[in-house]
């Protein structure tokens, strides 16, 4: 038995929801304003803030948050939830704006830098956000969030190695990332690897973050993920509005694609039909799974995964022209 590897186009996806807001929702004793102390008043309204938007009440929450800075005008940290909650519903100008008051009135808050930096790259603007990641870093060195999102900033901009640190600290930071996040950094610093050619490097991420998915499913499902935003995947970065369970099937589906691209497509059509699975619109692994059809001999069965994906997004028809050619032209190879 020979090893042979498939140059097909795998498509790879970056978990949706990726970002990091970092919410100061616990920090109790940090409820202060510029002038030291924050009235009762306002911090029963921030308080009902946060547990609404615990619950997913983001118009409740901006409601509170408002009540909250009309009784303080300088709580810091009513701004910067309030800029999380208008950043979610994709208010992003007055994001902006709350997170800049934010800093007006403390501009030695971490996460609020790391806040508007997500705000800045949703609205196409890189370097600002990377600036903004930068100062979050520099007040806090072990900010595995900042890093975090960093590295999805710098990935977005070509820089793959500077990427590939960034998620490196994010993984190892103290102050580090949740479970499930962590699931996503090693997601995400699969892909990098991956798109440096480091086939196995990818592949060890994509198994450690299928290995973290367990936990990953509950954080999902839980009533403190409020259905953040966060970026699509590679093959749409404009689509802000993907389901949760693409979190839990990206993981599946680029290790299907790494293990397409090494000739073990009996393995890869296994994690593919997990990915879609676990998310029936994740159009990449349609694309991914109708390659491996195609080199079993399967056309018909490809032909329905491809017509899936296009229903999905029709922004996949290069890839898919792309790798059917390269695969009828036999320059794809596989090991049975």
């Amino acid at each position: 038995m020979r090893t042979r590897h498939c140059f097909v186009p795998i498509a790879p996806c970056i978990v949706p929801m990726c970002f990091l807001l970092s919410a100061i929702t616990l920090v109790v004793l940090s409820c202060s304003s510029a002038n030291g102390q924050t009235s009762r008043s306002a911090a029963s309204y921030w308080e009902r803030a946060n547990r609404l938007y615990d619950q997913g009440d983001i118009d409740g929450a901006i409601s509170d948050y408002t009540t909250a800075i009309a009784f303080d005008p300088t709580f810091s940290m009513a701004y910067n939830n309030r800029g999380n909650a208008r950043y979610n519903k994709g208010e992003l100008d007055q994001a902006l704006a709350d997170y800049n008051r934010c800093l007006d009135i403390s501009p030695r808050h971490a996460s609020a830098y790391n806040n508007r930096g997500l705000a800045f790259l949703a609205k196409g603007d890189i370097d600002a956000a990377i600036a903004d990641y930068d100062r979050a870093i520099d007040l806090n060195s072990d900010f595995g969030m900042a890093y975090y999102n960093r590295g999805i900033a710098r990935y977005s901009r070509g820089d793959l190695d500077l990427a590939i640190s960034d998620y490196d600290r994010a993984i190892a930071a103290r102050h580090g990332l949740t479970l499930p996040y962590r699931a996503m950094a090693h997601n995400h610093r699969g892909i990098a690897l991956q798109a440096k050619g480091d086939m196995d490097g990818a592949l060890a991420d994509y198994n450690k973050a299928i290995h973290l998915n367990p936990r990953l499913a509950e954080f999902y499902n839980s009533q403190a993920f409020s259905g953040r935003r966060g970026t699509g995947s590679l093959l749409d970065t404009n689509d802000r509005t993907l389901s949760a369970s693409a979190g839990l099937a990206g993981p599946y589906n680029n290790r299907g694609g790494i293990l397409l691209a090494k000739g073990r497509v009996i393995e890869a059509i296994c994690d593919l039909d997990r990915a879609i699975a676990i998310d029936p619109d994740h159009g990449s692994a349609y694309v991914n799974r109708g390659f491996a059809y195609l080199l079993q001999g399967r056309p018909d069965e490809a032909q329905r995964d491809f017509k899936r994906a296009l229903e999905l997004n029709d922004k996949l028809a290069p890839t898919i022209n792309q790798g059917v050619a390269m695969i009828k032209s036999g320059a794809s190879r596989y090991t049975r």
